[in-house]
């Protein structure tokens, strides 16, 4: 008698294990690339703190035109090219693969590896970096953003001054 108590408890503690719900095999798979692919103008800002090693910080900004471009990989993945030139200071054409996912308000894109090879002429001046993270989100109004940002460390005789770099986008679709 105590066996088969002992087997029915046992029973009873799996059966939860055994089932699974319907619904659950039938989702539909959301291709978030196909719905960021496209190209989009807008404007890049370029922020720069600077922290020198003897006075006051200070702050520089520039703005510039510019596009990303988003070309379907997969479902989840996509091509990501981000171009500035602004025919003097400011001069990148970087690509590298995002990965990208559906979110409430839009579909949010992102590249975490700082080994991507993602850079700015800015990195020029600390050769341990050799990729940036990258992100952004493509709203519901069809907005898209970008962001990302790096310090270096800059000599500056015995001492180093430190530079703070953070670029952001906002453009739409080209039509």
């Amino acid at each position: 008698m105590k066996k088969l108590l002992s087997f029915t408890l046992a029973l009873a503690m799996l059966a939860p294990c055994l089932v699974s719900c319907s619904d659950d095999d039938d989702k539909e798979v959301v291709n978030s690339a196909a719905q960021i692919a496209g190209v989009y103008y807008g404007t890049w800002t370029k922020n720069i703190h600077i922290v020198p090693a003897s006075g006051e910080p200070s702050d520089e900004s520039q703005t510039f035109q510019g596009k990303l471009t988003f070309t379907e990989v997969s479902n989840k993945v996509a091509t990501f090219n981000a171009y500035a030139a602004d025919g003097a200071t400011v001069e990148f054409d970087n690509t590298l693969n995002v990965n990208v996912t559906t979110i409430s308000n839009g579909v949010a894109y992102f590249n975490e590896l700082v080994t991507n090879g993602f850079l700015t002429p800015d990195t020029q001046f600390d050769p341990t970096i050799r990729g940036l993270r990258v992100g952004g989100i493509l709203n519901s109004e069809g907005v898209v953003s970008c962001d990302f940002g790096f310090e270096v460390e800059k000599k500056n005789g015995r001492k180093k001054d430190k530079y703070t770099y953070t670029y952001s986008f906002s453009g739409v679709k080209a039509e």
